[in-house]
């Protein structure tokens, strides 16, 4: 699904004609579409908007968070109520071809932005990659057993699945070969795990794990 086509359709966002610059309406906030992050970050505005029935005027757009360092900017936060008050989930996002590594940190900012923030929820989005967490599931320090499937709809409750079967809008999607290509290089970086394993044992794994999906 196009979501900046969308975006733009419905009067959510506005890119420039020579598409560097970007304008959230509803927050009447411009930057620079230039940013690879930038441009994740608006994919995925519109699809908290869209998919997840968040209302615009509910999204707060590098907002600052109390307690962190000064320059210290949550990139989406999502409160339950107009006066700001309430947030309810803190969106950390960074580039689609972010390293493994580089997750990992992106995970602790979003941890840190939540628990200075109060929010009940973060998700950490690069693109096609996506962590979402319930803060207070497990222990402070916990990260694994804090996973969640996917953040709540419109404030409800957290979803035990990701996709649905024959769901027009939460079914897997297909995918082009420029994406595929990305995926599978995600994948083979994973198994690598940055110079752990053999490159051919990693590029083995990762042929086992295709065929057996076939």
């Amino acid at each position: 699904m196009d979501y900046l086509k969308i975006g733009v359709e419905k009067g959510y966002i506005k890119i420039s004609e020579n598409e560097k610059k970007i304008t959230y309406k509803a927050q009447n906030k411009t930057y620079k579409y230039t940013n690879p992050e930038e441009k994740v970050r608006a994919i995925y505005y519109i699809e908290l908007i869209e998919k997840y029935q968040y209302k615009p005027e509910l999204l707060k757009l590098e907002y600052k968070v109390p307690r962190r360092t000064p320059n210290d900017w949550a990139d989406i936060v999502i409160f339950k109520d107009t006066k700001y008050n309430k947030p309810i989930i803190v969106v950390e996002c960074k580039r689609e071809d972010i390293n493994n590594n580089e997750f990992t940190q992106a995970i602790e900012q979003a941890f840190g932005n939540a628990n200075s923030l109060g929010a009940k929820y973060t998700i950490v989005v690069a693109g096609e990659t996506k962590r979402a967490f319930e803060i207070d599931k497990d222990e402070p320090e916990e990260r694994e057993r804090n996973i969640i499937a996917d953040i709540p709809i419109n404030f409800g409750k957290v979803q035990e699945f990701r996709y649905k079967k024959y769901d027009p809008i939460w079914d897997i999607q297909p995918v082009n070969k420029q994406q595929l290509i990305k995926i599978l290089e995600k994948c083979n970086d994973t198994l690598w795990d940055g110079g752990k394993q053999n490159p051919i044992d990693a590029f083995d794994e990762l042929s086992k794990i295709i065929l057996s999906s076939l």
